[in-house]
């Protein structure tokens, strides 16, 4: 492969982390925006619980935590070809995303589905009057 090939792949692969890092993290402030709305919602309205709106933002929520997972998956993915040809081009500093338990992404993204899980879980069995 020549030089300006390899070039081009280094420069795709940086640019579509930048683009990935920017999702995930427009992701959690999506999860922040519908928690503190939903918060605000119920502060306003005397306490009520409404089952079915908490059941919605609860599948919401937790369809946030896997988008963010996904995005996560696609950026390890991406960092690793990254990392291979920017040693090919000549940056060699480049680190490989770090990956589970050790990222403050991954413990956003799990506080996110639970929170989400949670809400929806209560908000059913309010719903089935249970």
């Amino acid at each position: 492969m020549s030089g300006s090939a390899e070039l081009e792949i280094y420069v795709q692969r940086y640019e579509t982390f930048r683009h990935l890092d920017k999702m995930r993290y427009q992701a959690q402030s999506i999860a922040i925006l519908v928690g503190t709305l939903y918060a605000g919602y119920l502060s306003g309205s005397d306490g009520d619980f409404v089952p079915a709106f908490g059941a919605v933002v609860g599948a919401l929520l937790m369809s946030i935590a896997f988008t963010m997972w996904r995005i996560s998956q696609g950026i390890v993915a991406n960092s690793k070809v990254l990392a291979e040809y920017g040693e090919k081009v000549g940056d060699a500093s480049l680190p490989i995303a770090s990956t589970g338990w050790r990222t403050a992404t991954f413990w956003t993204t799990i506080l996110t589905f639970f929170v989400g899980f949670g809400l929806a879980g209560l908000s059913i069995y309010e719903l089935l009057g249970a």
